[in-house]
Parts: C-alpha cells; sequence; structure tokens
C-alpha cells in the first residue's frame, strides 16, 4: 500500500499518475463512488471525503479501514491534509478531523510507502523497503 498526503490542490494526484503510471480510470473518488470499488481500485483518491461519507451515513469506518487493508493492499491512496489550522468548534467537525487523523495513521502503519506532496514536490517521508 502506498499512502500520499498534502494540502489542498497541491498536485498530489497529477504525482501519483506520473510517478505509478496511472491513468485516470485507474481511480475513484472516495467522495462519490460506490463503496465496493475502493476494494478493488489501483487508486482512491480524496480518502478523507470517504471517511466523511461513512461517518454521515453512521457506518463503521474502522470495520472499512479494515476491510480495504486486508483487501486491497496494493492500493495507493490518497488523502488531502484536514488536521491543521484552528480546532472547528462544530462538534462533527471535530469528530470528522479526529476520524480523519486516525484512519490516516492506521494506513501509513501498514504502508510500504508514504509521500507527502507540497507545491507540485513529493518527498517519500517513509519506506519500508518492502515495495
Amino acid at each position: 500500500m502506498i499512502f500520499v498526503t498534502g494540502g489542498a490542490f497541491q498536485g498530489k494526484t497529477e504525482f501519483v499518475k506520473e510517478h505509478f503510471n496511472i491513468q485516470e480510470q485507474e481511480i475513484v473518488d472516495g467522495c462519490l463512488c460506490e463503496y465496493h470499488k475502493i476494494y478493488h481500485a489501483r487508486v482512491i483518491n480524496h480518502f478523507e471525503g470517504l471517511l466523511l461519507r461513512l461517518l454521515k451515513e453512521n457506518k463503521s469506518v474502522s470495520k472499512v479501514i479494515e476491510d480495504l487493508l486486508w483487501e486491497n493492499k496494493n492500493a495507493i491512496i490518497i488523502s488531502t491534509e484536514i488536521g491543521c489550522g484552528l480546532v472547528p468548534v462544530d462538534t462533527f467537525e471535530r469528530e470528522y478531523r479526529e476520524t480523519v487523523g486516525r484512519s490516516c495513521c492506521q494506513i501509513v502503519k501498514n504502508a510500504n510507502q508514504v509521500y507527502r506532496v507540497h507545491c507540485g514536490i513529493a518527498t517519500k517521508i517513509y519506506d519500508s523497503g518492502n515495495s
């Protein structure tokens, strides 16, 4: 599994397409896709959007992540950093922010590589050596 993170509109998707030779049809959008597609997709974009949908629909985030880690070990997961800045006043927004942070940590624990993209420049911040 490969995890790519960075701020909004920093070039994460372009980096993944170029660096890993990914075609558009290999990417599912976590904000919009049918849930079952994440278990077979080469790339899951907007992972934070997927988590938002799960929370809003009262689905088990931990179960989905557990299944994802088991069923799609070679996925590339792209997630926007949302933990910086002011802590939201709204209870749901705080829960969402915490869920994204903890979920990304769970993904990274199982990832072979982790990249952070800023201003279109990717930095490899972790490599297990088992790529």
